[in-house]
């Protein structure tokens, strides 16, 4: 796979902010419930695109600079989208396979649990104050069960993780259009190369 190999070190700066930001996402959302999560979660999704994005439209500059000096083999517009698919290819797959097993298979116990926390926090977590602020859930103190008041289509998007596929598609758009617009020169950013 040739993108994999000209783009690896975007590539892998993409997974390693995907799951840093991860991280970040569940930290600003923890505190908080409610409205507050939401927007929590969409601050933190926002902030990673930008910090991605300003790598991702960097990297488009440059490539643009190569392809007008006559070295970029291989380079085009559609190259970002490229390497925005394998970078997300990962967290894609477990995610939707994770989507298919909870509408086919009941499995319960560590399995589940390691699979939901891979999905819910490692891979997705930058959304994650979106999804617990609108699912609403809570502890009965009675029964000791897990309750909503939220209507029944964002519980069953929550519990068969489409938000998380979702995040991940719009994902791939937003930074593959980013990408897209620097090698146009529609959006133009001072690149790492012009602040030497």
């Amino acid at each position: 796979m040739k993108v994999f190999s000209s783009k690896s070190s975007m590539i892998k700066k993409m997974w390693l902010n995907q799951f840093a930001f991860s991280l970040f996402g569940l930290f600003v959302a923890s505190p908080f419930t409610g409205n507050i999560c939401i927007l929590a979660g969409i601050f933190s999704y926002l902030f990673y695109l930008f910090v991605v994005g300003y790598s991702v439209i960097d990297d488009a500059q440059r490539d643009k600079i190569k392809i007008d000096a006559g070295r970029g083999e291989g380079l085009c517009a559609l190259t970002g989208l490229k390497y925005s698919l394998v970078a997300f290819l990962p967290s894609f797959l477990v995610t939707f396979g994770y989507m298919i097993s909870t509408f086919f298979v009941k499995v319960s116990g560590v399995v589940s649990t390691i699979v939901f926390v891979i999905v819910k926090y490692a891979f997705c977590g930058e959304i994650l104050g979106i999804d617990i602020g609108l699912t609403k859930y809570r502890y009965a103190e009675d029964t000791l069960t897990r309750v909503s008041d939220a209507p029944e289509s964002i519980l069953f998007m929550s519990e068969h993780a489409i938000f998380q596929l979702i995040f991940i598609a719009l994902s791939v758009i937003l930074l593959s259009a980013a990408y897209y617009l620097a090698f146009r020169g529609i959006i133009r950013l001072k690149t790492s190369e012009e602040k030497k």
